[in-house]
């Protein structure tokens, strides 16, 4: 009998699901390595392009058809999923875990422990990210990046983010231009990440092209390439943190998300100060939006934070994860770091 199956789907608004992102797969992979899940083997339902290999051990993958539609995020259906896991499991469904991060809004089902019934079984569901260590499976410990060597050289990694769904969150058309003057006055190069169809690549850039790599392969790439990372919020960020890079996330939801928006927008996009603060095996220093539209971020504030991070790289190597307060800047907080980063740390057990 399998006794926990993890689901790496998510669901779209057309109904259907489509392959997990890398950042809901790190936090799927390290939830269900907690030590209390060691012992028992683990099933993972998941997208025929799921890139998952090697992030969780001697895990038996499922394939189920899922679309790579690039359609907003919709609602669970959980007819769908229940569907799919009694087409691939069976009579193993009963008594199983059922495990999984964020695969689409929830309006009805509560998401932690719940008895499931998919006749003629029964089963127990449970999302496994949250802010709060007590209802989280992801603060058992930090992230362990992989035992490949790290970059000596002075690359600045480069995240631009062109997600069609929610083009208000894409890297504004200034930003390279900050990037590029912020590394050569640092004396970094600069190594892009994402859709780089619309940038003006220099002969002297190097460009990050994932291909069919898995997220692992990535995050090995990453650091043995790269120093330090910095992008607009996005899962390609996550891949830079798990790979022990420091990294300045701009537009950063986490500490209550964009302040100056409306209640309800502020609602959904804050995930809580310490969401993804497990992926902190070097400083993760986030910089908290005033809105949701990135290009209304004030470029003055970026730019003189990104001069600090790069100018003060070095001494950024220390496991930490801060949310810089909307409208200040790192360079302002600098004096202040230790204190401010020990603000966000980690209650990890025992500590």
């Amino acid at each position: 009998m399998v006794k926990h199956i993890a689901v790496a789907l998510e669901y779209k608004q057309h109904g259907h699901p489509a392959r997990q992102g890398p950042g809901d797969a790190l936090r799927l992979a390290h939830g269900v390595r907690h030590p209390s899940r060691r012992d028992s083997p683990i099933a993972v339902l998941t997208s025929p392009d799921h890139r998952l290999d090697g992030l969780i051990p001697s895990a038996t993958f499922v394939i189920t058809p899922t679309s790579e539609s690039s359609a907003p995020t919709g609602h669970c259906r959980f007819d769908d999923l229940a569907a799919r896991l009694l087409d691939a499991f069976g009579s193993a469904l009963d008594g199983a875990l059922i495990l999984h991060t964020f695969i689409g809004l929830e309006q009805t089902y509560p998401w932690n422990g719940v008895p499931w019934t998919l006749t003629p079984v029964s089963a127990t569901r449970r999302r496994i990210d949250s802010s709060s260590p007590a209802r989280s499976l992801l603060f058992w410990s930090r992230w362990n990046p992989p035992a490949v060597p790290r970059s000596n050289s002075r690359v600045l990694a480069i995240f631009v983010r062109t997600v069609s769904t929610s083009p208000k969150r894409n890297t504004p058309d200034w930003f390279p231009s900050i990037c590029r003057g912020a590394a050569a006055a640092a004396g970094y190069s600069l190594l892009w990440f994402g859709d780089t169809a619309a940038l003006d690549v220099q002969p002297e850039e190097q460009v990050f092209a994932p291909g069919r790599m898995t997220f692992l392969e990535q995050i090995r790439a990453l650091r043995s390439t790269a120093a330090a990372a910095v992008g607009w919020n996005s899962g390609g960020l996550d891949l830079a943190a798990a790979a022990g890079l420091p990294v300045l996330r701009i537009g950063e939801f986490q500490a209550g998300g964009p302040v100056c928006e409306p209640p309800d927008v502020r609602r959904t996009h804050s995930w809580g100060p310490l969401y993804n603060s497990y992926l902190a095996c070097a400083t993760n220093i986030g910089l908290a939006p005033c809105y949701l539209d990135a290009d209304r971020f004030p470029i003055d504030v970026l730019t003189r934070s990104l001069a600090a991070f790069l100018a003060h790289r070095e001494k950024l190597s220390t496991p930490r994860h801060v949310i810089i307060p909307a409208g200040l800047t790192l360079a302002s907080q600098w004096d202040r770091l230790d204190q401010q980063l020990s603000v966000h740390q980690v209650p990890w057990p025992g500590s």
